[in-house]
């Protein structure tokens, strides 16, 4: 075991080994998911990176929860996309899937704004108006999302406050003379921050 206090950032792998400090994936994209319900759509679709972290899982999770908490809404079963976590790759799957004949759902949540404003390209080059025919929302708020047109709804994920709340849990651990063994001993910490919706133009209100 380590013989220093570690503290893990915006990821909770070691959850039940070490400190752990980062975003409320779930529930941060459970609330992004039932905004595009609440918004009007009842097609809703997941562009789904091929490649996993705890975090995607986190995220997905959080999808499902928002699905079956508004099941008697008669949503249409989720519909996904698998793309590359890299941009340039996942646009060739976008596009491969388009011209596979798929239709795009109404609405989708894309693993992180990257993906988001890959679709976006890859919709409007197909011929799909956002938010018009298809509506897009991300997750991290990064600059991309304001570059683009139309600008990226997203949930903005506090980066800052994270670092900030991170580093005063390693000072603790410092001060108190932990290490990763006795701070595991004494009680790890596990430190989730929410997320918060911003809302910009890449999402359309449908008519109730």
């Amino acid at each position: 075991m380590f013989s220093v206090p570690i503290v893990v950032v915006d990821n909770f792998l070691f959850s039940a080994y070490l400190d752990c400090v980062g975003n409320d994936n779930t529930y941060g994209v459970k609330s992004a998911i039932s905004y595009l319900i609440g918004c009007g759509h009842r097609k809703i679709g997941y562009l789904r990176s091929k490649q996993r972290i705890v975090n995607f899982d986190d995220r997905e999770l959080g999808i499902q929860l928002s699905l079956a908490e508004h099941k008697d809404l008669g949503l249409s079963p989720l519909t996904k996309i698998d793309v590359d976590i890299s941009p340039d790759k996942a646009y060739q799957d976008i596009m491969s899937w388009l011209a596979a004949g798929n239709t795009p759902a109404d609405a989708y949540f894309a693993e992180n704004d990257m993906l988001a404003a890959t679709f976006v390209r890859a919709l409007k080059e197909s011929g799909y108006r956002v938010p018009e025919d298809v509506s897009v929302i991300g997750f991290d708020d990064v600059q991309i999302c304001e570059m683009i047109e139309p600008p990226i709804t997203t949930m903005h994920a506090f980066k800052e406050r994270l670092g900030r709340i991170a580093v005063n849990v390693l000072e603790f651990r410092i001060r108190s003379g932990d290490t990763a063994q006795t701070a595991a001993q004494t009680g790890l910490m596990k430190i989730a921050l929410s997320l918060q919706l911003k809302e910009r133009s890449s999402v359309r209100r449908t008519p109730q």
